[in-house]
């Protein structure tokens, strides 16, 4: 039920290129799962799928961007193909619609090289 309120969102995806695909990052020292990269309206993008009870503020869904942007960052690594966007689609249980959220992986490149740095100095790796 929550994924059928996500359809007038994902019909604006076009092309696909990965469906929960697995990644690394030489650069990053990282790997993860991706949901989706896909051509949405029209430019190729990170496209994360989550769900919840409650509407998210776009403070609450800032960590989710910093996800997305390492998958951006270990596409582009692997597949030499630059992603343009980083989307977050929410399913909200109690209102019963979805939340859009779109960003820039440049944005938070930054961000993400430093709490990558944090992460070595704290544990080692």
């Amino acid at each position: 039920m929550m994924f059928n309120q996500t359809k007038e969102l994902t019909s604006k995806l076009g092309d696909i290129y990965m469906l929960e695909g697995s990644m690394y990052s030489n650069e990053l020292e990282i790997a993860g799962r991706v949901d989706c990269v896909a051509e949405f309206a029209g430019k190729i993008s990170v496209i994360d799928f989550k769900t919840s009870t409650r509407r998210k503020s776009p403070s609450q869904v800032k960590s989710y961007f910093l996800q997305e942007t390492a998958y951006a960052t270990m596409f582009e690594e692997m597949y030499g193909v630059p992603i343009e966007r980083i989307v977050t689609i929410v399913s909200v249980e109690e209102t019963g619609k979805s939340q859009l959220f779109v960003e820039e992986p440049s944005s938070y490149y930054e961000q993400l090289v430093e709490l990558r740095q944090q992460y070595r100095e704290e544990y080692g790796l």
